[in-house]
C-alpha cells in the first residue's frame, strides 16, 4: 500500500492568498512528518487548512470507459456548492504528491483521475469544535473534516465507540482487542500525562459509560477539564478513522508503511 503524501501546495487567488507555496516534502517523494503553522490570528492558517481539506479525492460515477472502469476521483471542492461560490475568478488549489502527480481545483475546472490510488490520499482535518456526538455511531456520519467548515458538526460519539471496542475485544476480537490496546497505549502515554487508566462501568439502571482513572481520582469524560474533553474527542475521532481505513496493519495509527 502506497503512503501518499501532499509534498507541495500552491495557492492562488485564494481567500487571503494571492499567491502561497508551501513544501512539505523532506525530499521529492515524501513529506516531513509534522509541519506546524504558527501566525498571529486572522492570518490565514485555518484557510490553508480549508484548502487541503478540499483536496480530498471523492468517487465521482462515471459511465464505464473503455478499460470497462467506471471509477474516477475528482477533489472534494467539486461537491462543495458554498465553497465555489467563495472562491474568486481564477482561485486555485494545488497540491503536488509524492507520486509526481499534480492535484487540483481550480474555479470551473478540476483534476479527473482514473488511478485507484489516488483515492489513498487521506485528509483529516478538525476545526476549533471538536464536540463528540451524542447520538449513536449509526446516526452520525460526519465527514472527515466537517469541522473545519461547520462549528454545528461533532465528532465520533467517543464513549458509545470506545464500549463497542471492548465488548467486541470481550467477545476474543483480535482486532478490536488490538486497536482498543492501542488507543489505551496512546491515551494513557504522553498525549495525557494526567489519565492513568481508563474502565468501562455499568450503573444500577444500566447506563454504561467510560471511566477515566488519574492520580486524584476517577472521573467520567464531562468531568474532565475542557482541554482534556476536547483532545480526547479528535484524538478519538482520528483513531477511529484510522482504524477504518488501515484495517488490516497491525498497528494502524502509523499509517501505510
Amino acid at each position: 500500500m502506497d503512503n501518499l503524501k501532499i509534498t507541495k501546495l500552491r495557492l492562488d487567488n485564494y481567500a487571503c492568498f494571492k499567491k502561497a507555496s508551501i513544501d512539505f516534502g523532506a525530499s521529492p517523494s515524501s513529506a516531513h512528518q509534522w509541519t506546524v503553522f504558527l501566525g498571529n490570528n486572522n492570518t490565514g492558517k485555518t484557510n490553508i487548512l480549508k484548502a487541503i481539506a478540499q483536496l480530498r479525492p471523492q468517487e465521482l460515477k462515471l459511465p464505464v470507459n473503455k478499460d470497462g472502469h467506471n471509477e474516477r476521483f475528482i477533489p472534494n471542492a467539486f461537491f462543495d456548492q458554498p465553497f465555489q461560490n467563495n472562491l474568486r475568478i481564477g482561485a486555485k488549489i494545488n497540491a503536488k504528491l509524492s507520486n509526481d502527480k499534480d492535484w487540483f481545483y481550480r474555479k470551473g475546472s478540476f483534476k479527473i483521475s482514473e488511478d485507484p490510488l489516488d483515492s489513498q490520499l487521506l485528509i483529516f482535518g478538525y476545526g476549533v469544535s471538536r464536540y463528540p456526538s451524542s447520538t449513536s455511531l449509526s446516526e452520525n456520519k460526519a465527514k472527515p473534516c466537517e469541522t473545519l467548515f461547520s462549528t454545528d458538526s461533532r465528532l465520533v460519539n467517543l464513549e458509545e465507540w470506545l464500549m463497542q471496542l471492548d465488548y467486541a475485544a470481550k467477545n476474543d476480537k483480535t482486532k478490536a482487542n488490538n486497536k482498543l490496546y492501542r488507543i489505551k497505549e496512546l491515551i494513557c502515554g504522553n498525549l495525557f500525562p494526567e489519565i492513568q487508566d481508563f474502565t468501562f462501568q455499568s450503573s444500577d439502571d444500566l447506563h454504561n459509560y467510560v471511566l477515566f482513572t488519574t492520580e486524584d481520582g476517577a472521573f467520567r469524560y464531562t468531568q474532565l477539564g475542557y482541554g482534556y474533553q476536547s483532545m480526547l474527542s479528535w484524538i478519538v475521532d482520528l483513531c477511529k478513522r484510522m482504524f477504518d481505513a488501515y484495517p488490516d496493519l497491525e498497528n494502524p495509527l502509523k499509517g501505510a508503511p
